[in-house]
């Protein structure tokens, strides 16, 4: 998620208006005769498995069976970038949009049916053989406010705090930190051994959603869902104490140093090469850990102040990964519901496991996951408490905002009265 396709504020306000147009239109229906509709030489895919990574690996390999199996062409262009939202929405309102889109539940994704850059997913569930098959928390997480489920859910995750052994022993550690006292107090030790203690991408999604975490530390589930929705982050003591304790963390070096300039990639390097003793990770990357480290790479939730009554907290969700049908697709659907049924069988699936994916469904036998770190992860579900994600919560035209003023929580010098002040003018 590090390249940018597109992020130009006119384009966006032109995809938008066009748009709404589409939405004021009829959505395009299943076709009742599905089977007689005319087999297409080609299928174009928008996907988030890019070359290179293990789902591109995967996709790779299913669409070579598909082709030789169907004799159709599979055209793929790559989702990644924070513009990718943007590119797609462009896309349909020149008409020329991928016939099928893979693309995790966040943002205004969930909001794509109503403005007619998808199709309802809930008719294909069903004449794709899958309704019974993903899971039903999984098709809830690809399902809006308003009722629609726009999306098949294919992966989900668990985003847990992730440790090197190795590198929290040179700050004087022997396991992972549990509460703040022990954060702090290793430091000192950390900075003397060149360790970060946490490596944070403060300067996008994955440092904004690390800190979003960190001000739940008092509050209870529903109150944060609240916050999320409607805000109100200055007015609630509950999220003020959060917030507070996430500018002590800064203010104490608990973070690598210019937090507020690293990215997802740096995040990521600093921890694979031992620089950083933690981080925030998603089950996503979990493969990605260098085979040397994984042995001694454990999980755990994120330590909280010893006045907090929580439980150490993480996220999960089903919505890293799913299939959302375009207009463009909806006359493909047959041949498309084929390709997209080939990602549920069994082989995929022990690949997709074996490549420490969560699965957000069923096959007929369950999957061995034998990627340590994720089982490590796994096992925080019975120590740690499962924290509310944004995404499918804040409203989704504020969401950018919402996450800009949560990264901007990284700032050296920004008090968290400044840090609520910005969260609530997100909402503005």
């Amino acid at each position: 998620m590090s390249k940018t396709l597109l992020s130009s504020v006119a384009v966006g306000v032109a995809v938008a208006t066009i748009l709404t147009g589409c939405a004021s239109g009829t959505q395009t229906a299943p076709s009742t005769a599905a089977s007689s509709a005319e087999k297409p030489t080609e299928i174009t895919l928008y996907s988030t498995m890019v070359k290179g990574t293990p789902l591109g690996t995967i996709q790779a390999d299913v669409i070579s069976k598909f082709e030789a199996e169907t004799g159709i062409k599979v055209t793929v262009t790559e989702a990644s970038g924070d513009g990718a939202m943007d590119a797609y929405e462009a896309s349909v309102a020149a008409g020329t949009e991928a016939d099928l889109v893979n693309f995790n539940a966040q943002g205004k994704v969930s909001t794509w049916v109503s403005k007619g850059a998808a199709v309802d997913a809930t008719p294909y569930l069903e004449q794709w053989g899958l309704k019974d098959t993903v899971l039903p928390d999984a098709i809830a997480d690809w399902t809006n406010s308003d009722g629609v489920t726009y999306g098949v859910p294919m992966i989900g995750n668990i985003w847990p705090m992730i440790w090197n052994t190795d590198a929290l022993s040179k700050a004087g550690l022997s396991a992972p930190p549990t509460n703040e006292a022990e954060l702090t107090g290793a430091v000192a030790a950390a900075k003397a051994a060149k360790v970060s203690l946490i490596a944070a991408g403060g300067k996008d999604w994955s440092g904004a959603k690390y800190a979003m975490m960190v001000f739940q530390a008092y509050s209870t589930a529903d109150q944060t869902k609240e916050l999320y929705r409607n805000g109100g982050y200055c007015a609630s003591e509950p999220s003020m104490k959060g917030i507070e304790y996430f500018v002590r963390l800064r203010d104490a070096g608990v973070f690598q140093k210019d937090a507020a300039g690293y990215g997802y990639d740096q995040m990521n390097t600093a921890f694979f090469t031992g620089a950083a003793a933690g981080m925030h990770a998603g089950s996503w990357v979990f493969s990605e850990v260098p085979a040397k480290m994984q042995a001694n790479t454990v999980a755990s939730g994120m330590p909280l102040p010893a006045d907090s009554t929580n439980k150490p907290l993480y996220y999960a969700t089903y919505g890293s990964n799913g299939w959302l049908l375009s207009p463009n697709g909806v006359k493909k659907s047959e041949w498309i519901g084929k390709f997209v049924k080939m990602w549920y069988e069994q082989d995929v699936a022990d690949k997709m496991a074996a490549a420490a994916q969560v699965l957000a469904f069923s096959p007929a036998t369950a999957p061995s996951y034998d990627n340590p770190v994720l089982n490590s992860a796994l096992g925080v579900r019975d120590s740690g408490q499962l924290a509310p994600l944004m995404d499918s919560l804040v409203p989704a035209d504020k969401q950018q905002a919402f996450t800009d003023a949560a990264s901007g929580a990284y700032t050296a010098g920004k008090t968290a009265q400044q840090v609520c002040a910005a969260l609530d003018a997100a909402y503005e």
